[in-house]
């Protein structure tokens, strides 16, 4: 035999950049990472899940408040359509403040209850009268 050189199929550190046991613990470490997210996301995915149950707050939706502040207005609290000076007596004392239309009438009841009666009977007539043959 000769004493030939023979290339090798295993690189040298001059001829490559990164070590090829450094090149697969790399893809280990990335398989088991790729892996263990994959079996992560299918376990979340797979488990129990309730139903979210919506409720109502319970604390009130409006609160008055103790102050109410906001703008003052004069007469707020005054008939609409008349200045509180040129008020007449029988309108200060009939009790119905803030009214703008006269009262509602009050219906006839004997006028509705006529209306609503059925005529009256007519009169039986009076049956013919017969004349006996003997």
């Amino acid at each position: 035999m000769s004493d030939a050189m023979v290339p090798s199929w295993r690189p040298t550190r001059r001829e490559s950049g990164l070590p090829w046991r450094m090149l697969a613990a790399a893809g280990g470490i990335f398989t088991v990472v790729a892996a263990g997210g994959a079996i992560y996301w299918g376990w979340q995915k797979l488990s129990v899940r309730t139903v979210p149950v919506v409720e109502a707050d319970p604390r009130p939706f409006k609160v008055r408040p103790g102050d109410p502040g906001g703008l003052r207005v004069p007469n707020q609290n005054e008939l609409v359509l008349e200045r509180p000076g040129n008020r007449t007596p029988s309108t200060a004392q009939s009790g119905r403040a803030g009214a703008v239309a006269p009262e509602a009438e009050a219906p006839n009841i004997s006028g509705l209850r006529t209306a609503v009666q059925p005529p009256p009977a007519p009169a039986p007539a009076p049956a013919p009268a017969t004349t006996a043959q003997r």
